[in-house]
């Protein structure tokens, strides 16, 4: 996890001190998808952190306004006096995000948006007494709120780095810190 963390925060780094050539402007188009590592906290505490995978993409629709949808699927894993636990999270987010207006590279974001969660729970029990094993699952759909901040960095007037951090106030609120690349056109 910190190897993780660490490489993410370097690459960071890297682009953002050697990108001052682009600027977001009409160059980059007004549609762009994504794709981004997702660390996300804990939905309990009876889970860790775990690390998933975001797709999305948006459209322009006013000069510094972007609808967006996003998709994130997480799966969270825990072990209780034997019995294994698997908690998966998909959450799927309309939203909007507002760019601060700059001429620069590097771009900051605000973004808002309703989240419908679609959320697994699988419990495996063990061989008892003699008695095989069994599993079971419940599945619930969640409606909750997000928000965060980010930051997009250009690194061809095609391609930039996103990297932004979100508060989920769902049924059970959670937090989420994503880095990725879009594709803009």
């Amino acid at each position: 996890m910190k190897k993780i963390m660490i490489i993410t925060a370097a690459v960071l780094l890297a682009l953002s001190t050697g990108t001052q050539a682009f600027a977001k402007s009409e160059q980059m188009g007004n549609a762009e998808v994504d794709a981004s590592l997702v660390w996300a906290s804990a939905p309990t505490s009876a889970f860790d952190n775990t690390i998933g995978l975001a797709i999305g993409g948006g459209v322009m629709v006013d000069k510094d306004i972007q609808a967006r949808l996003d998709i994130t699927f997480l799966s969270f894993d825990a072990t209780f006096f034997g019995t294994d636990l698997t908690y998966s999270r998909v959450p799927v987010t309309v939203s909007g995000r507002y760019y601060i207006p700059t001429e620069q590279t590097v771009k900051l974001y605000g973004q808002g948006g309703l989240e419908l969660s679609f959320d697994k729970v699988e419990t495996a029990f063990p061989f008892f007494f003699g008695f095989p094993g069994f599993k079971s699952s419940e599945s619930t759909v969640n409606v909750g709120l997000t928000g965060g901040v980010g930051v997009d960095v250009a690194i061809t007037p095609q391609l930039s780095f996103v990297a932004d951090a979100r508060l989920h106030l769902i049924t059970d609120y959670y937090v989420t810190l994503q880095g990725g690349v879009a594709l803009h056109f």
